[in-house]
């Protein structure tokens, strides 16, 4: 979605007043975000609050063998 946007992770972590470092470290080791910290992003890349959960809450799965 930020290169959707035409942004950089640097552009765009500066429009969140955060480091790039910070962005970087998030997405590579897939840490979650604050609150405050989302509330920035949708903003910038224009989230609309109902669909918040979608980029941000997305549950994950894991197949069983036993039922």
């Amino acid at each position: 979605l930020i290169a959707e946007k035409g942004l950089t992770q640097t552009q765009f972590s500066s429009l969140i007043g955060r480091t790039q470092q910070f962005l970087s470290k998030k997405f590579k080791n897939g840490e979650s975000f604050q609150a405050n910290d989302i509330v920035k992003i949708c903003d910038v890349l224009g989230i609309a609050p109902e669909d918040v959960h979608i980029y941000f809450f997305a549950q994950q799965f894991t197949q069983s063998s036993t039922f």
